[in-house]
């Protein structure tokens, strides 16, 4: 009855998602609490430190372990209105041999948000971004999550043009048997 009254009265348009007041809780971190206007404005804080620190990534701590996968094509798998291209596949054929890799790539914000980092907690207490049909509420600033983060973002990428990602590869036969893994 409350609901009906506020669409009555032109609070909320007859096509907003209010089924969110019903279960208000699980938003709060998102919107509409004091906590999550707190936590906007440390986003916020870390989103200009981001943006404006041109040697944010500079100290490598995984470079040991990186592979380079140079012109190898990402093929991203996120839906085509989905605003974090987070997800990517490669197919590399092994010449002469009869099977090929598959490799996951995942986008690796972690490359340059330690654990302990307060951005760490803060993305934690998010878990991950709220999809509604009216707007979205990313896990990290849009621009963070949508650019610097993005296996899509060709505006921020490291000295050789690439992006961190966490690869995990499969090598499979030509019909589909795991061969391998890395």
């Amino acid at each position: 009855l409350a609901i009906r009254f506020l669409k009555e009265i032109g609070m909320f348009k007859p096509w907003d998602n209010v089924g969110l007041l019903e279960d208000a809780k699980k938003a709060e971190e998102f919107f509409w609490s004091k906590q999550s206007q707190e936590s906007d404005k440390k986003m916020k804080a870390y989103t200009t430190a981001f943006l404006s620190d041109q040697n944010m990534g500079a100290q490598d701590r995984y470079a040991s372990i990186r592979h380079d996968f140079g012109d190898l094509a990402v093929y991203t798998i996120d839906d085509p209105s989905a605003k974090e291209i987070d997800d990517g596949v490669s197919i590399e054929h092994i010449p002469g041999d009869k099977s090929a890799w598959l490799h996951m790539h995942i986008a690796d914000p972690t490359t340059y948000i330690q654990p302990t980092d307060e951005l760490a907690h803060l993305t934690q207490q998010k878990a991950q971004t709220l999809y509604l049909p009216e707007r979205h509420f990313p896990m990290l600033p849009e621009e963070l999550s949508s650019k610097k983060f993005s296996l899509g973002s060709t505006a921020h990428t490291n000295k050789d043009g690439s992006q961190y990602a966490l690869t995990f590869s499969t090598r499979i036969d030509m019909k589909g048997n795991l061969l391998d893994y890395k």
